[in-house]
């Protein structure tokens, strides 16, 4: 996925002194979206292993086949994952309009799915975002792991250690005609964090990619991707401070990368691929602890965000480690529209 990469370069990081006030869902026109959401009890009733639904493909085999896809994919980019410990889920649409398929790995569950649909949408022009929670559980044992770092994970890591590395994947049907053979929108979400050893410091990696479905007649368009990160509720005490981030600020073009360096003042860090893209917002939040990164503009190939956060725990003990939840957010519109309207609500993350 990361196939330009440009010199290593040291960027100066933003400091974390005040809040920043982020609105990347401003609406550009007045619009009455539909929102539903599919709560943690749906969720977790419809999970099983990966292993479960290879064995019963005959009786779901989209299910089936998300497994092996999430498997195959994280093979490639160097993460060799057993079956029986991959998740999969697959729920209902609330709009009817097919199925939200899942797969992940690791201690994370989700904790929601948000579904927004614009005012009017239909097959010939329209407006749907979806967007995913996911949450760390707590009690559950490190899924760091020492092989494979993932298709953007950091590397040169120094006097640091991988403490969590994890991924989600999700499929959705598109409102549109996309051909004789059907394609979902895809997007692939995955977080790392290290810790210097027996300090508070730790380093928290995130990075996705968002494909839409293409559609041959449709004129289907990427208009909002937003990764945001934050204390998982009940959680916010383990957190001192946000010292830096990278990005420091938007970037330019979505068609290369760049390596940057996130540090501490003792030089323990690592090393993250970082794309550079228009029409891009960092989103640090000192006063939550939270990061974030958004795109609004208007692609129509595959959009990648990646962020970097350096962050101070407010304990050394490997027990009370940081604990975070992220959040994808996708919008596709489609048909020949001009008004665009994004279904972004800010108080819903």
């Amino acid at each position: 996925m990361r196939a330009l990469l440009g010199g290593i370069l040291t960027l100066t990081l933003g400091l974390a002194i005040s809040a920043v006030s982020a609105s990347p869902g401003v609406a550009e026109a007045a619009a009455e979206p539909q929102r539903a959401s599919i709560g943690s009890t749906q969720l977790k009733a419809a999970t099983q292993t990966a292993a479960q639904a290879l064995r019963s493909r005959s009786a779901n085999p989209q299910v089936a086949d998300v497994a092996q896809k999430y498997l195959d994919k994280q093979a490639r980019s160097g993460r060799l994952l057993d079956a029986s410990d991959v998740k999969v889920a697959s729920v209902a649409d609330p709009f009817g309009n097919g199925q939200i398929r899942l797969a992940w790995d690791g201690s994370r569950q989700p904790e929601r799915i948000d579904v927004a649909v614009g005012d009017g949408a239909g097959a010939n022009d329209g407006q749907k975002a979806i967007g995913v929670m996911m949450a760390e559980a707590p009690d559950a044992p490190s899924s760091g792991r020492q092989g494979g770092a993932g298709f953007d994970g950091a590397f040169n890591v120094k006097d640091m250690f991988q403490m969590g590395h994890e991924c989600v994947e999700l499929w959705w049907d598109p409102e549109y005609w996309t051909g004789e053979e059907p394609q979902d929108h895809n997007a692939t979400s995955c977080y790392e964090k290290y810790q210097d050893p027996t300090t508070r410091k730790w380093i928290y990696n995130r990075w996705a990619v968002f494909q839409q479905a293409e559609g041959p007649t449709n004129s289907p368009r990427t208009v909002d991707f937003t990764l945001r990160s934050r204390p998982w509720k009940g959680y916010e005490d383990r957190v001192e401070s946000l010292y830096k981030w990278t990005p420091a600020g938007g970037q330019k073009t979505c068609e290369e990368t760049m390596n940057v360096s996130l540090s501490f003042p003792d030089y323990a860090g690592v090393e993250i691929p970082i794309h550079q893209c228009t029409s891009t917002s960092v989103l640090p939040d000192a006063t939550t602890k939270a990061m974030g990164i958004d795109f609004n503009g208007e692609e129509t190939g595959q959009l990648a965000l990646d962020f970097g956060a350096a962050i101070y725990a407010k304990s050394a003990d490997e027990d009370l480690n940081p604990i975070y939840a992220d959040y994808l957010w996708a919008q596709v519109d489609w048909g020949i529209s001009n008004e665009k309207t994004l279904l972004w609500k800010e108080d819903g993350w």
